[in-house]
């Protein structure tokens, strides 16, 4: 297709998946970082466990409403 053509940036949706995820989670990481300097590592994981159980409740939903 022409879109496709003209489209700049990686080929195929899996690989866009891919490099939107790389880059969220090197934005989230600066903030991480500062908090485990900072506040201690308590504070990190707990974000991390509240944030993989958004993803997986997010992931579920996604599959269960296609």
């Amino acid at each position: 297709m022409e879109h496709d053509r003209n489209t700049p940036g990686p080929e195929g949706p899996a690989t866009r998946r891919v490099v939107a995820w790389v880059l969220i989670i090197a934005l989230a990481g600066l903030p991480l970082s500062y908090l485990a300097g900072t506040a201690g590592p308590q504070v990190v994981g707990a974000l991390v466990v509240v944030a993989l159980l958004v993803g997986g409740v997010a992931f579920w939903l996604h599959r269960r409403t296609r």
